[in-house]
């Protein structure tokens, strides 16, 4: 056996275990009857010989195998599984916290489809919109204050204290909150946007226009006039009234 051969990992035993009934009545359409402690044997036995060729051969590469349903079987439902050496088994998780964590993926899609199954029995697990978040230069919160505190009119609410030294602006727009974040490699979004109702979309233009803003015209939707205008950093903002 050559040095950088690997044993199965218990991933892919897992995998074995509980396909081998899958397998049983696959390997049953052939004509050929086989329990599922065979079944789970054949598909160890195969899996053994694919990664035994992966591990000398190269990612990808199976060997000969002793039973050609069982292979086929692998190769439609075993995903990355049997192939790639042991390390490329793992995928890097990022916890969002002081580490990182590595799951098979195999195991990380059982996780996410327990987790998926939990949220179906809620109604609805996202009930609506906090907040939506545009980024903004460091240091032109007074540019941002006049354009959509005073021009649009909308209140500027008091940021967290532990989030105050990080600079921005937060407003509130109806039921929702709009963010401005400080982004130190700024780009404005040019494509993605905010759309604002307003109430009366006349007295808005007036005012941009004469502040200098640009007010562009776009294909209309029905029920609304709408048109849209960049905030001071360039961020694309629509503006719609809805039409009575």
């Amino acid at each position: 056996m050559a040095a950088n051969n690997r044993q199965l990992h218990q991933s892919e035993r897992d995998f074995a275990k509980e396909n081998a009934k899958k397998f049983a009545q696959y390997k049953d359409q052939t004509g050929q009857t086989i329990d599922e402690a065979r079944a789970e044997q054949m598909l160890l036995g195969d899996g053994y010989r694919m990664v035994d060729a992966a591990a000398n051969k190269g990612p990808g590469v199976a060997g000969p195998a002793g039973d050609a349903v069982a292979v086929s079987f692998l190769a439609q439902n075993a995903g990355n599984f049997f192939k790639a050496p042991a390390p490329e088994l793992y995928r890097t998780i990022d916890t969002h916290s002081d580490h990182s964590i590595k799951i098979q993926p195999y195991k990380l899609y059982v996780a996410v489809l327990s987790i998926i199954k939990k949220l179906k029995e809620i109604a609805m697990p996202v009930i609506g919109f906090d907040h939506v978040q545009l980024a903004m230069p460091n240091g032109r919160e007074n540019e941002g204050r006049f354009f959509f505190g005073d021009i649009l009119g909308l209140p500027e609410l008091p940021k967290p204290a532990n989030l105050g030294n990080r600079g921005g602006l937060w407003f509130q727009c109806g039921a929702v909150q709009l963010h401005l974040g400080v982004q130190q490699d700024f780009k404005p979004a040019i494509k993605a946007h905010p759309g604002l109702l307003v109430d009366q979309l006349e007295p808005i233009i007036t005012a941009l226009q004469t502040a200098g803003y640009p007010v562009l015209s776009d294909v209309p939707i029905a029920g609304f006039s709408r048109v849209f205008t960049q905030d001071p950093f360039g961020n694309r903002i629509e503006l719609l009234e809805r039409l009575r």
